[in-house]
């Protein structure tokens, strides 16, 4: 690979003509350094540097010939965007095809390895499953890292074909906002954000629905408890103590027995008259 002898600061854009440049000040912002992993969000970035500095097309070229000035370029981007330990592993590369191709290599692998890592992944899409306790956000951002990965690999899944997929996969509560989008929407046509937007919109529906619920359940135990309270209250209050009865005096019995004056008095088991 040759060496960088462009300023680190500084990135020389042709303008087309191959007999004038212009400078780019790409030294303003860092240079997407490549990781272990996420190599696909790397190359995804460093397409779009390449192209801010017309020099993507010595990657995606084809058959084409190539402009050794843009080749050069490219070559010089990418240096500065690997660590000291991958530089050294494509160091005999001379083109920029070749570097790209090398690097997608290292961190894809080898064409019958990939092969076999897709079908594993997308066998994982196909039993792609959203849990009960699952939120729309959670759900979406498993589903797409899944779907990433298998981009990662180089193998084109459209995004048709991802949304279509995500809502046959959502929790039996979701069932019948997903059977609409599949029914009714236009899955060919729909973009992914609008999608997870469908379900988000149904997820907030079903919270306000169970909040409202909870508010209830809470007002009912409430009145429950005071009713509770009130019941041991009465439970508890001491009982009124009844006062004995006196006995009846003569003037009772007389105006018991009728009012004659008269009255029965019971001695030793004999009535009387008094």
């Amino acid at each position: 690979m040759p060496h960088n002898n462009t300023s680190s600061g500084k990135a020389i854009v042709s303008n087309g003509l191959g007999n004038s440049t212009a400078v780019a000040m790409t030294g303003r912002l860092p240079f997407p350094m490549l990781p272990r992993t996420n190599y696909v969000a790397w190359a995804m970035r460093m397409k779009f540097l390449l192209r801010a500095n017309g020099a993507w097309g010595v990657v995606d070229r084809g058959k084409a010939p190539v402009d050794k000035a843009m080749d050069q370029l490219a070559l010089s981007i990418i240096s500065q965007s690997v660590n000291d330990e991958t530089l050294l592993r494509v160091l005999e590369k001379e083109t920029t095809y070749d570097v790209w191709a090398a690097l997608r290599s290292i961190h894809v692998g080898v064409e019958r390895v990939r092969e076999a890592r897709v079908q594993s992944l997308r066998a994982d899409l196909d039993n792609f499953k959203m849990s009960d306790a699952e939120s729309v956000d959670d759900y979406a951002v498993k589903f797409m890292t899944l779907v990433g990965h298998i981009r990662e690999l180089g193998d084109a899944v459209e995004e048709k074909y991802v949304v279509k997929k995500l809502p046959q996969f959502v929790s039996t509560k979701f069932i019948n906002v997903a059977s609409a989008m599949m029914l009714f929407g236009d899955t060919n046509k729909m973009a992914m954000e609008e999608a997870i937007g469908s379900l988000k919109a149904h997820e907030e529906l079903l919270k306000g629905r169970e909040e409202r619920s909870e508010e209830q359940l809470l007002m009912a135990r409430g009145q429950d408890s005071t009713r509770g309270d009130e019941a041991k209250e009465t439970l508890h209050r001491p009982a009124l103590k009844r006062l004995p009865e006196e006995p009846p005096t003569l003037g009772d019995v007389n105006s018991t027995a009728g009012g004659d004056g008269s009255a029965r008095l019971y001695k030793d088991g004999a009535a009387t008259t008094a």
